[in-house]
């Protein structure tokens, strides 16, 4: 019979059932003793290999761009508990990056090379009913957080390695319409397409995915007249969401946080 690892915590549960019944143990049948060294034995194989696997946490190389804002704060202060973090932004950060430009982040993937995952937590956009909205003020959301996140990875797949992943950035916009948030709203949408459309031309087994956080628990003072009675989200749990695509196995899915 084939034992795998997926029955240890049964074989381990039972072990520690058999242990506080000592008689058992204790007994001076033969059978009995022979099958308990035998239960033990299989006990610690399991409990050992159940160990080595917690303990061996894969460290992986994670590029953060937006890692100063709100959700880049958080995600980098999850993620850096188990992996390696770049921190990317316009200022204070490891390396410097616009994602208005296209050379900028060319230069960025040139300076810190291979990684194993891509995070974008950054994007504007301009808040203005749709008979204000001029295509001035529209550009900012189709250049940052549109173009700006596509550009990311259409110049970033060959320096994330095989296995890796990106993960982009939408917003509950995009599902639960506000006044004045067609912008943002218009961009959130095509970067969830994008996403969907392209996990399945990903090379390498790259995978790729988007969370959209609601409106966030630290923001409300300056957005919350934005969204009335919407449920802010602690952005502690919106970076779960994060972890979640680097850790996963999933791809072309978006995570909402709502």
């Amino acid at each position: 019979m084939s034992l795998g690892l997926d029955a240890c915590p049964f074989i381990i549960n039972l072990y520690r059932k058999r242990m506080n019944g000592i008689a058992y143990y204790q007994t001076a049948d033969n059978k009995n003793s022979a099958a308990a060294t035998l239960e033990k034995s299989i006990f610690l194989l399991c409990y050992n290999a159940r160990e080595i696997i917690q303990k061996e946490v894969i460290k992986v190389k994670i590029l953060i761009v937006g890692a100063s804002g709100t959700i880049g704060t958080a995600v980098a202060k999850e993620l850096e508990k188990k992996h390696e973090i770049i921190r990317a932004g316009r200022n204070g950060a490891d390396v410097q990056v616009d994602l208005q430009s296209t050379d900028s982040i060319k230069d960025m993937y040139e300076k810190i090379g291979k990684v194993d995952a891509v995070i974008n937590a950054s994007g504007g956009a301009s808040f203005a009913p749709v008979t204000e909205l001029t295509p001035e003020l529209n550009e900012v959301a189709i250049s940052s957080k549109l173009k700006g996140q596509v550009n990311l990875v259409l110049l970033g797949i060959d320096h994330v390695n095989d296995g890796g992943s990106f993960t982009l950035t939408t917003g509950v916009m995009m599902d639960d319409p506000i006044p004045k948030g067609v912008s943002a709203a218009m961009a959130n949408g095509g970067v969830k397409a994008f996403v969907k459309a392209s996990a399945i031309e990903m090379p390498r087994g790259i995978r790729i995915n988007n969370v959209s956080p609601n409106v966030l628990q630290e923001s409300l003072e300056k957005y919350g007249d934005f969204f009335p009675g919407f449920e802010a989200v602690p952005s502690s749990r919106v970076s779960l969401a994060y972890k979640k695509s680097v850790e996963g196995k999933q791809t072309g899915q978006t995570y909402e946080v709502y």
